[in-house]
């Protein structure tokens, strides 16, 4: 049997989101890893892993899994015995959600106030 090298570990690289957000292969000739088909139905589902789930949401680890125990984060799925991934879509939700939350908390503000929103230090 032959031992693996560092071209054969490049070879096999996990594939990495790019910049809008799709999982894609970075070896040489480009393609993407397929989506995985969720049986009886016609929807693909994504899962992210650690690392991917930490760059989309801004979030360090121990924040993520603090969240998930406080029922404020979607929790993992098992991937493996030792592993686990985000569903895409619920990560993707999450954020639309804290934006949605953002956007609310700035209009109660700004509906309060009976005006738009005045500078914090007025100009004199």
């Amino acid at each position: 049997m032959r031992r693996l090298d560092s071209t054969d570990v490049d070879a096999v690289r996990r594939p990495q989101l790019d910049a809008e957000g799709v999982v894609g292969d970075d070896r040489a000739n480009g393609s993407a890893v397929p989506a995985a088909k969720i049986p009886g139905g016609s929807n693909t589902k994504r899962l992210l892993r650690g690392n991917d789930v930490r760059m989309v949401t801004g979030l360090g680890r121990s924040s993520i899994y603090a969240m998930i125990r406080a029922k404020t984060f979607p929790a993992p799925v098992s991937v493996g015995p030792r592993a686990v991934a985000w569903v895409e879509d619920e990560v993707q939700q999450w954020i639309t959600d804290r934006i949605r939350e953002r956007d609310r908390r700035t209009t109660a503000r700004t509906t309060r106030a009976g005006t738009a929103e005045e500078p914090a230090h007025p100009s004199a």
